[in-house]
């Protein structure tokens, strides 16, 4: 096949897959506050494309600046977790995002730094960065957290976090991390804040 012709063969299924993610967008409206949310669905599951921005009382912007909230949503404390989403929505648990990965790449979970987002999947996953401490943020530009409703059996709720770049390095086993879900106990998370992408409870 002329070499022109394969160009124009990759352009083309380039600009299908494109397509066919743009086709899987939508938007919806909370009408708890009036807020307007990109979704996107993967394979069954249809998520936010944007992370949560709806008020609660113990929700914070990063580094209690408003400029952060409008722009990267809010963190959240994991006593939010069962209240915040829209109705129809849910703050999804480890299952929903396993089944997420399997419809992406490992590399399309982790965002440009240049840019702070991530674009392939359009999740526009965003390095937004979290509250680890009291007065304690961190991660703005590097990485981002997500909880996961979902804890264990010794009561440690679960959270993912992604980074940009090559990741994070973890000396002990001389290799470079992209993504880390984890748990910690309840104890450890009172002043832990972290921002949420919810899924919808059913498919229209």
């Amino acid at each position: 096949m002329d070499k022109n012709w394969i160009k124009v063969l990759a352009v083309l299924i380039v600009f299908l897959q494109t397509s066919l993610l743009l086709s899987q967008e939508s938007v919806i409206t909370d009408d708890r506050d009036g807020n307007t949310y990109k979704t996107i669905t993967l394979g069954e599951q249809r998520w936010l494309a944007e992370n949560l921005r709806y008020d609660t009382e113990d929700s914070k912007c990063y580094k209690n600046k408003k400029k952060h909230c409008l722009t990267d949503g809010r963190l959240y404390p994991y006593t939010d977790l069962e209240k915040v989403c829209p109705k129809g929505w849910k703050v999804p648990n480890k299952k929903d995002w396993e089944s997420l990965k399997k419809h992406i790449k490992d590399e399309d979970l982790v965002f440009d730094l240049e840019n702070m987002e991530q674009r392939k999947t359009h999740l526009h996953l965003k390095s937004s960065g979290y509250q680890m401490g009291r007065n304690l943020f961190m991660g703005k530009g590097k990485a981002t957290s997500f909880w996961l409703d979902q804890y264990n059996e010794w009561d440690e709720y679960y959270h993912v976090h992604i980074y940009g770049g090559k990741g994070t390095f973890f000396p002990l086993n001389n290799h470079w991390k992209k993504e880390i879900l984890h748990a910690h106990p309840i104890e450890d998370l009172k002043n832990r804040r972290f921002p949420i992408r919810c899924i919808c409870e059913t498919k229209d």
